[in-house]
């Protein structure tokens, strides 16, 4: 299985980061913020009347 992730770097923090150093294939580690938990249950309730 092949496993694609893309993201979208802001210029400042491509610049401000090894990001420029990077190239296809490289392994880099992910981290999730807290935050986007709660964004997740939140797309995911369904709306009360």
């Amino acid at each position: 299985m092949t496993a694609v992730f893309r993201v979208a770097i802001i210029p400042y923090t491509f610049e401000h980061t090894n990001f420029g150093q990077l190239q296809a294939g490289d392994e880099v580690n992910l981290e999730f913020d807290v935050l986007g938990k709660y964004v997740q249950k939140l797309l995911t309730l369904k709306p009360t009347k």
